[in-house]
C-alpha cells in the first residue's frame, strides 16, 4: 500500500511539473507577452459623437410608412413623416446634441420640440432609451409624390389647336400635340400663304404651379407657360398669351391644293419630306401601280438585263451587270461617271408626275422608317405595311406589290420593294426599301434591271 501511494504521489507531482513547463513556453528569454485588455475604454469623443449623428436617420421603415430625420453639421435639418412612400408632412428644424447627457433636442420651426434620449450611437445605428432603432441611410432623398403631375399630364395628352379667322376665312392655326412619352410636335399653319412650319419638342408639367415647360428642338431653351384655364375635354389658355386652345384630337396636318393632282401626306418628318399616298401608276393607296427598272421612266411588263437601258447585259461569271453606261463609280462595271443619284430625266416620279416629285433618296426612306411605327395589315383586301408617324400620328400605306422579272410577277401580296433614287456601292444594284410581314430593310438593294414599285416624294 505504501509503495502504491508513493508512486501515485510521484505521478501527480510530475504532471504538475510538466504542466508548469508547458504553460511557461515563450520566447528564448521566457518573456511573457501582455495581451491587450478587451475592456479598455474606447468610447468616442464628443466631437466624434456629433460627427456620427450627421446624416439621415430612418425610424420604423416598413410598408412605406416611416419618419426621417436629417441632421446637418451646422445644426439644421428637416423632419419628414412618410406615408405610403409619399411625404405627408415635413418641417425644418434646429437641433443641439448634449453629448454629456446623450440627449438630442430638436426644435421644429413650425411647432414643438422633440427630444431623443440616446442609449446607443454608432455610425449606422441610433437606439433611444425606448429601444426605438434609427438606421442611417446614405444618399436618402424625400420621395416625390408625382401623382398630381401625372394626372395633369394625362389631361394634357392630345392635340390642342388655336384658330384665327380673318374676313370670315381660316387664316392661321397654332397646334400643340402632346404625347405620352413627354415629347410633342408644334405646328404653325398659314393658310393664306399655303405654308406650314413645324418643330418637335420635349415637355414637363408642374401641377403645383399649373404650368407647362416646353423645349423646342429648334430653340433648345425652355419656355414655361402658366395656364389660366385648363379643361381636359375643352380648352386651355396660357397666362402670357391671349390665345385660347381647344382640344381637337381629330386635327390632321393640312395639305394645300397647289394644282397638283397627286395626293400626299405630311408625317411631320424633320426634313420636310412629304410622301405620296399611292404608287406611281396607281389610282388609290392600295393599288400596286406600275413597275419600273431603276433609271427608266417608262413602265413595262418584261424586265431583263438584256433589255435594260443603262448596260450591255448580264455577266454570268461575275453575276453582275456589265458595260454600264450611266450611274457608275467603278470600271469593273462599266464607264465611270460618278453619278450617285438619278437625274430628273431618269427619275420615274419626276417624268410621270412632274418636277415637284422625286423618287426618295435612301436617307429619306430611312427617315420614314425611323420616324414611324409600322405594322403588316390589310386595306380593302390588299396586304401591305402601314406606317404611322411618331410625330403627328398621320398614316401611310404601302401595298405588297411584289416585283417583276422577265414576264412574271413574284411575291405579290407577300412582299414589295420600293426603289430609291440612290445608287448602291455594288453598281449593278440600287438602294431600295423591302417590306414583308416580318421586316423592313434597306441594306441589300436590288438589281437595277428588275421591275419594282415607285413611291414619290416632294418637299414641304
Amino acid at each position: 500500500m505504501k509503495k502504491t501511494k508513493f508512486h501515485l504521489l510521484f505521478t501527480i507531482l510530475m504532471m504538475a511539473v510538466i504542466s508548469v513547463s508547458l504553460t511557461s513556453c515563450g520566447d528564448d528569454n521566457n518573456t511573457i507577452i501582455d495581451e491587450p485588455d478587451p475592456y479598455t475604454n474606447t468610447d468616442p469623443t464628443p466631437a466624434e459623437l456629433k460627427q456620427m449623428l450627421i446624416g439621415t436617420w430612418l425610424l420604423n421603415n416598413s410598408d412605406g410608412n416611416y419618419e426621417a430625420y436629417v441632421f446637418r453639421a451646422d445644426g439644421t435639418g428637416e423632419v419628414y413623416d412618410i406615408k405610403n412612400n409619399n411625404v405627408s408632412e415635413s418641417c425644418s428644424m434646429n437641433y443641439t446634441f448634449d453629448t454629456s447627457k446623450m440627449k438630442i433636442s430638436i426644435n421644429l420651426v413650425k411647432s414643438s420640440t422633440i427630444t431623443i434620449n440616446v442609449k446607443q450611437l454608432t455610425n449606422t445605428t441610433l437606439v433611444d432609451t425606448n429601444d426605438w432603432n434609427y438606421v442611417k441611410v446614405n444618399g436618402w432623398e424625400p420621395p416625390i409624390d408625382d401623382s398630381a403631375n401625372e394626372a395633369f399630364k394625362q389631361k394634357l395628352i392630345g392635340t390642342w389647336v388655336y384658330t384665327y379667322n380673318k374676313d370670315g376665312k381660316l387664316n392661321f392655326q397654332s397646334v400643340y400635340i402632346f404625347k405620352e412619352d413627354n415629347t410633342g410636335i408644334y405646328y404653325e399653319v398659314e393658310y393664306d400663304k399655303n405654308n406650314i412650319t413645324s418643330s418637335t419638342f420635349t415637355y414637363s408639367v408642374d401641377a403645383s404651379t399649373n404650368s407647362i415647360t416646353t423645349i423646342k428642338n429648334t430653340i433648345n431653351s425652355p419656355i414655361t407657360k402658366k395656364l389660366n384655364d385648363f379643361e381636359a375635354d375643352g380648352y386651355l389658355k396660357f397666362g402670357d398669351w391671349h390665345w385660347l386652345y381647344y382640344r381637337n384630337d381629330n386635327w390632321q396636318v393640312p395639305t394645300f391644293d397647289d394644282g397638283d393632282e397627286y395626293a400626299y401626306v405630311d408625317l411631320g418628318l424633320p426634313s420636310g419630306t412629304l410622301w405620296a399616298t399611292m404608287n406611281v401608276g396607281a389610282s388609290s393607296p392600295e393599288e400596286y401601280g406600275d413597275f419600273f427598272a431603276w433609271g427608266e421612266v417608262i413602265p413595262r411588263n418584261y424586265f431583263s438585263a438584256d433589255d435594260y437601258k443603262w448596260c450591255s447585259g448580264w455577266d454570268t461569271e461575275t453575276q453582275s451587270l456589265y458595260g454600264i453606261t450611266k450611274y457608275c463609280t467603278s470600271s469593273f462595271y462599266g464607264t465611270i461617271d460618278n453619278r450617285l443619284e438619278l437625274e430628273p430625266e431618269d427619275d420615274a416620279a419626276t417624268v410621270n408626275w412632274g418636277e415637284k416629285w422625286r423618287m426618295p433618296s435612301i436617307d429619306q426612306i430611312k427617315e420614314l422608317i425611323n420616324g414611324c411605327t409600322s405594322s403588316w395589315t390589310t386595306v380593302n383586301g390588299v396586304n401591305g405595311r402601314l406606317f404611322i408617324s411618331k410625330y403627328n400620328g398621320v398614316s401611310l400605306f404601302f401595298p405588297a406589290a411584289g416585283y417583276r422579272q422577265y414576264w412574271k410577277t413574284y411575291e405579290a401580296g407577300t412582299s414589295a420593294s420600293y426603289w430609291s433614287r440612290t445608287l448602291s456601292v455594288n453598281n449593278s444594284c440600287a438602294d431600295d426599301m423591302y417590306i414583308d410581314s416580318n421586316e423592313i430593310s434597306t441594306g441589300l438593294g436590288s438589281y437595277r434591271e428588275i421591275g419594282q414599285s415607285v413611291r414619290a416624294v416632294r418637299m414641304r
